[in-house]
Parts: C-alpha cells; sequence; structure tokens
C-alpha cells in the first residue's frame, strides 16, 4: 500500500502513514479551517489499510495544539483504531507529550475516559538549549 504524507502547514500538523517502514505519526498543531476535510484522506487511507493489512504497529500522535474541531476528527480515528484493537488487532497508540505540557497530556487522559482508547502515554525528552 502507498504511503500517505502530508507535509505541516500553518494551521495543519505533519501526517506520515507509511507501512513500509512502520511508521504511522501525526505531529505537531492541528487547527485547520476545516479539520473534517483536512482528516478525510487520513481516515480513507487507514480504512483501507485496515482492511488489507493484518501486522501489528504502533500509530503515534505527537501533537501540541488541537482546536475542536481537530479534537472530534482526532477522537474518530482513535475510535477507529479502538475497534480494530477490540477485535484482537496488535495496534498501540502512543500519545506524546512534552514534560511542561499538562494541556496535551490532560486531552490524551480525557480520551481514555470518554472512549475507552487504550493510549500508551510518552513523555517528550526535553530539548537542551
Amino acid at each position: 500500500m502507498k504511503k500517505l504524507e502530508i507535509m505541516e502547514g500553518e494551521k495543519n500538523p505533519f501526517v506520515i502513514l507509511d507501512p513500509d517502514k512502520n511508521n504511522f505519526l501525526i505531529k505537531g498543531r492541528s487547527f485547520p479551517e476545516h479539520a473534517e476535510e483536512f482528516y478525510k484522506p487520513v481516515s480513507d487511507w487507514l480504512d483501507d489499510f485496515l482492511a488489507t493489512e493484518y501486522k501489528p504497529f504502533d500509530f503515534h500522535f505527537d501533537l501540541y495544539y488541537l482546536n475542536s474541531a481537530s479534537l472530534v476528527t482526532i477522537k474518530s480515528v482513535l475510535l477507529k483504531l479502538k475497534k480494530q484493537i477490540d477485535a484482537g488487532r496488535k495496534i498501540t497508540i502512543v500519545w506524546h507529550y512534552d514534560p511542561d505540557d499538562n494541556d496535551i497530556k490532560r486531552t490524551g487522559e480525557d480520551y481514555v475516559l470518554l472512549t475507552g482508547v487504550p493510549l500508551r502515554f510518552s513523555e517528550n525528552a526535553e530539548e537542551e538549549e
């Protein structure tokens, strides 16, 4: 399956979905004007991938800002992955956050509480100056 890559923009995150390199990542800030439209190719790609590929993989979220529309669309991606996990697929969902960013960590914790999605939390290493 071909990879999906969306370069980071002023209002949208970097997205790489590359099964050949086992690299599944959404990273950056997410506040596109039309979040549902922005994430539609991600959702469609994921539907195709999940219908044809069965190998274990890790899906990483490394976001540092989400607007309310992005919260909803990210939730739908998480629920899609959770459905596969509940069916027995080996998928690890990793929620990255900076040590000083309690809001993003709390967002992940809220997803767990609201949806039951099994997130593994990973604190990003602090950058040295």
